[in-house]
């Protein structure tokens, strides 16, 4: 006589339950990624920080000083240039980053060397 060697299966009741574990569990953890990468305030700053600091690269870059405003995804950015006090070739540069309302988010300051072969 041949014995056949039995495995255990699991019942249809515990692969329900294993089941419904794991897909709470999956959405729980979506849920918090979700609010992780949207979050409200944290989001925003990271944005227009990136934002600021491409804008802060092209000044210096482009050595342009000029006075303007820009608006990018419903952020204002105003961008003002002013020479240092008591320096003929330092020039300080201020970016503001404000939402609808007038709510400041962020602000830039730095000061740079103004070249004679530039504005």
């Amino acid at each position: 006589m041949v014995i056949k060697k039995r495995y255990r299966a699991f019942t249809l009741l515990e692969s329900v339950i294993s089941m419904a574990i794991i897909v709470t569990v999956f959405a729980i953890f979506s849920a918090t990624i979700t609010n992780i990468t949207t979050g409200d305030t944290g989001y925003a700053q990271t944005t227009v920080l990136f934002q600021i600091n491409r804008m802060a690269d092209e000044i210096k870059t482009t050595g342009l000083f000029i006075d303007e405003q820009e608006i990018v995804e419903d952020i204002t950015y105003n961008k003002s240039f002013k020479k240092y006090e008591g320096s003929d070739n330092l020039i300080q540069f201020t970016i503001t980053a404000k939402t609808k309302d007038d709510k400041t988010i962020y602000e830039h300051n730095e000061l740079i060397i103004k070249n004679d072969d530039k504005n």
